[in-house]
């Protein structure tokens, strides 16, 4: 069943430029509490997948279109005891909000959370994906898709799931954007809270003509290296605000951070947890973390209660061999590319005016 909603305003302009999206078409719906407001966005519900290639192929097979998770960014949901915080999923780089995230969404939905998410971030270019543009831009857009699911559900908070480039984006919004004010808790799964790849190669990459740069290095992936000016600035005070908890999930086999101090989180309600010391077996790595279901259901416990999870018979552990999942989503990623994505494809919007 697909979703398609009428949107319009100041804001839908800035976030349909960011985006990339150019058409919208639908009915509206009124936003919870909101008397005259309209939610909507655009995006088609795709089948829940096992894994980020499965995920690609039912993009690639399906021509494109702006998939959403089963459940995810329902303009009729509204929050309730036990789950009074609005959830909002923030994708990686050269990634969807379907791909990330159509297992994680479609369980938390189910599990009676109001979930969103959006695709943000798109380049210009024919080779652009989404998660290219600088990361504060990203961050704008998500401020768009994190007031709408606010206002539609009903929440005065929400709690962010970030994965890689997304928990970023999700933090720059939590600490700049939002001041910690809404944020009940941020969720940073393979996060490069200080930088991915090797060091030093912060200096080689501005040592590139620019055009040349950009088209090997976006952006954001120049704001994620180690070193980077943008993460300088982001953590130079703290890498936290005042109110939210902040959880950061990685694992010791991430094929993006090598150095076992980049993805811990520092300061005040904190909470830095490690996978393979919760499953010592389990050796999924990082393009793995949205569907390792030992992630997925410590997420679970973690939106109930940051310090939650991890005790005896509360996760999910089976052997997960080193490597799993990398060759399939390069083979279906590769596949894609061949075949042709559209250039400036429609993004996932969820937004709200009054």
């Amino acid at each position: 069943m697909g979703i398609s909603w009428v949107i319009s305003g100041p804001r839908l302009a800035a976030a349909v430029l960011l985006a990339g999206v150019v058409s919208l078409a639908g009915a509206g719906a009124a936003a919870a509490g909101v008397p005259g407001a309209s939610v909507g966005g655009i995006g088609v519900t795709g089948p829940r997948n096992t894994n980020l290639s499965g995920a690609r192929v039912t993009e690639r097979t399906m021509g494109y279109p702006p998939l959403v998770p089963e459940g995810v960014n329902d303009p009729g949901c509204r929050v309730s005891p036990g789950r009074e915080q609005a959830v909002v999923l923030v994708h990686g780089t050269d990634s969807t909000l379907y791909a990330d995230y159509s297992l994680l969404g479609a369980e938390l939905a189910d599990d009676g959370w109001c979930v969103y998410g959006l695709d943000y971030g798109r380049g210009q270019g024919p080779d652009d994906g989404f998660g290219w543009r600088p990361i504060a831009d990203s961050a704008v857009e998500l401020d768009a898709t994190v007031t709408a699911a606010l206002r539609s559900s009903g929440a005065r908070q929400v709690s962010l799931i970030g994965f890689s480039q997304g928990a970023t984006v999700a933090r720059y919004w939590t600490n700049v954007i939002d001041g910690g004010k809404h944020t009940a808790t941020w969720i940073g799964l393979a996060s490069p809270t200080r930088g991915g790849g090797p060091d030093g190669l912060i200096h080689l990459v501005a040592l590139l003509p620019e055009p040349f740069r950009d088209a090997v290095f976006s952006p954001a992936l120049q704001d994620l290296l180690v070193g980077s000016r943008f993460l300088t600035e982001l953590n130079y005070t703290a890498e936290t605000v005042p109110g939210p908890a902040y959880v950061t999930v990685s694992t010791r086999f991430d094929e993006m951070m090598w150095r076992s101090d980049l993805q811990p989180i520092r300061g005040g309600r904190t909470r830095n947890i490690v996978l393979q010391d919760l499953c010592p077996e389990n050796l999924g790595g990082h393009m793995l973390m949205p569907y390792n279901r030992t992630v997925v259901t410590l997420v679970k416990y973690l939106l109930v209660d940051w310090q939650a999870g991890g005790g005896e018979g509360e996760k999910y552990c089976v052997p997960v061999p080193l490597g799993t999942g990398i060759w399939p989503v390069v083979v279906q990623t590769n596949l894609g590319k061949l075949q042709g994505v559209p250039i400036n494809r429609q993004g996932v919007i969820y937004d709200t005016q009054f």
